[in-house]
């Protein structure tokens, strides 16, 4: 081989180095795709007698359902898990099964992943057009809506864009009465993403300006008010703020001093809702958020008409259009069939001894138990409907912090029941019953709470279930500066969605903790609640 190359003219050479080259990249490129479509073939080949039964929408449905919690079980071979969920999703499409592709689509969902975003618009595109009756229309339409508040939130938002001229086209095969009234509401959602989409663009351009001259003011107020208004990061966008010059930075200079006067507050707050105001941009919800922060402090420092005004002009704001920024269009999946969750594996706590739970004499997933020495919390006993938790709690409650959403499904039983909890931390033995949705929340790492003034918040939770496993998420770097900003005024919907979907089809909450003065509580808000963190 190398004396017939060796023999070539030089330009026969360098045509030969090209076109290997393009081959080795076609052959990488088509390597993957060949490899997904063997891996489809062997489940067809392994569940070829469920296949042979697929002869009504119904059977396909039962399969995809199967496909997905095989799928749930095949976490350490993503190639087996991706083909798994592929068959699923084109069996879920041929059935007109909404909530199996549904499914699939929160299964793979990674926050921040433009990847996904396409994944979705190409199953939502295909199961679109499918023979859906006018009901599962309005469904998908609303999945759809969902899909773009997500990309927002993601600050994804030519995915975004996508999406919203998907849902348009979509709208166009509803019936005249439901389309007339869900169109214009779209393209104004539209409107304001293609004008984000043009922001970023120009927030990119202003980045690379700051890294030669990060003193200059246009590029600094660009950068400060898309971080501080759009993405919602106020310490980061702040910062920006005050080297950009005009009002913009004298508004961030004073709020970075934290005026404690309740006068200061007021003309503060009055200031950033001038500006809130007058801002027809997307800028202006998040100027209306730093008016609500100023108003809220302020309430607790003046009295009177002060506090009156106060008082008025925060209701004024949580009545303002969130826009697309705050909108969260979440569908009502409640009375949809529960497809079994597919999320990713829970991280893995430590390097430590397996265990394994029963039901029926089956074994359940491997539970990791972190080696410590002297555990701050030992659970003595956990029972849910006969089912004993005892060591899954355990390995929650080894970092010192047991958090659980009392719910059926981290026990995999039918009923709702009640968990019976008995534990010790030191010498101090306790025992307690929990309820259906009532929250655990035990705390052996002994802080001084006794020490903090204000408001301060400590954790925060997402889902349901066990802290630890998959079905809830430690939320509290995503969400700790909106809530700490704005600790009264949040859609919970809306705080979700930045989270993505822990468990699919089953009620989720936002546990949070945090201290008042030096007091503590723990509140748990579903989906459809306002976060509301002052003392009861």
């Amino acid at each position: 081989m190398s004396n017939a190359f060796a023999r070539m003219s030089r330009l026969t050479r360098v045509w030969a180095l090209v076109l290997f080259c393009v081959a080795s990249i076609a052959v990488a490129q088509d390597a993957p795709a060949s490899k997904g479509s063997d891996a489809r073939e062997k489940v067809r080949q392994q569940y070829k007698s469920d296949y042979a039964k697929l002869d009504t929408p119904a059977s396909k449905d039962k399969l995809a359902r199967k496909l997905i919690g095989l799928a749930n079980k095949s976490q350490k071979d993503p190639v087996k898990r991706d083909a798994l969920l592929d068959e699923a999703v084109d069996l879920g499409t041929s059935a007109g099964s909404i909530v199996v592709v549904l499914a699939v689509a929160d299964a793979r969902h990674t926050a921040g992943s433009p990847e996904i975003y396409a994944y979705k618009q190409e199953i939502f595109k295909k199961l679109g057009a499918t023979q859906l009756d006018n009901k599962q229309r309005v469904d998908l339409a609303d999945r759809i809506a969902y899909a773009i508040s997500q990309a927002v939130h993601d600050a994804q938002f030519s995915s975004a864009q996508n999406l919203a001229e998907l849902a348009i086209e979509l709208c166009g095969m509803l019936p005249a009465t439901i389309r007339d009234a869900r169109k214009p509401a779209i393209e104004t959602d539209l409107r304001q993403i293609e004008a984000l989409v043009k922001l970023s663009e120009q927030v990119a351009e202003a980045q690379v300006t700051l890294q030669v001259t990060p003193s200059d003011e246009p590029a600094n107020q660009l950068v400060g008010s898309y971080l501080g208004f759009v993405l919602g990061d106020w310490t980061a966008g702040r910062a920006h703020l005050q080297r950009g010059g005009g009002e913009l930075a004298r508004l961030a200079g004073l709020d970075a001093t934290s005026p404690k006067d309740g006068k200061a507050l007021m003309k503060m707050g009055d200031d950033w809702y001038a500006l809130a105001a007058e801002s027809e941009t997307v800028y202006r919800m998040g100027l209306f958020v730093q008016a609500a922060a100023a108003y809220r402090q302020a309430e607790e420092l003046v009295a009177g008409a002060d506090r009156e005004r106060a008082t008025k002009l925060l209701a004024a704001i949580g009545k303002e259009p969130p826009g697309i920024l705050g909108k969260l269009a979440v569908p009502d999946m409640t009375g949809a069939p529960v497809v079994a969750s597919i999320t990713a594996a829970a991280p893995e706590v430590a390097a430590g001894k397996e265990s394994k739970t029963k039901k029926n004499g089956v074994a359940k997933k491997p539970v990791f138990i972190k080696k410590v020495k002297q555990p701050l919390i030992t659970i003595l006993d956990a029972d849910y409907g006969g089912v004993n938790l005892t060591q899954r709690m355990q390995a929650a409650a080894n970092g010192g912090l047991l958090v659980v959403c009392v719910d059926k499904s981290m026990a995999e039983v039918e009923q709702d029941g009640v968990l019976s909890l008995r534990w010790q931390i030191g010498n101090d033995v306790k025992e307690q019953t929990y309820k259906d949705k009532e929250i655990v929340f035990i705390d052996g790492r002994k802080l001084p709470l006794n020490k903090i003034k204000g408001l301060e918040i400590l954790e925060i939770f997402y889902g349901t279930g066990i802290w630890g496993e998959q079905t809830m998420l430690d939320a509290r770097q995503t969400l700790f500066i909106k809530l700490q900003q704005n600790p009264n005024n949040l859609q919970a919907r809306n705080l979700m969605a930045a989270l993505g979907d822990p468990v699919f089809g089953v009620p989720k909450f936002l546990i949070i903790r945090y201290v008042v003065n030096g007091k503590e509580f723990v509140k748990k808000f579903g989906e459809g609640q306002i976060v509301q963190l002052t003392a009861p």
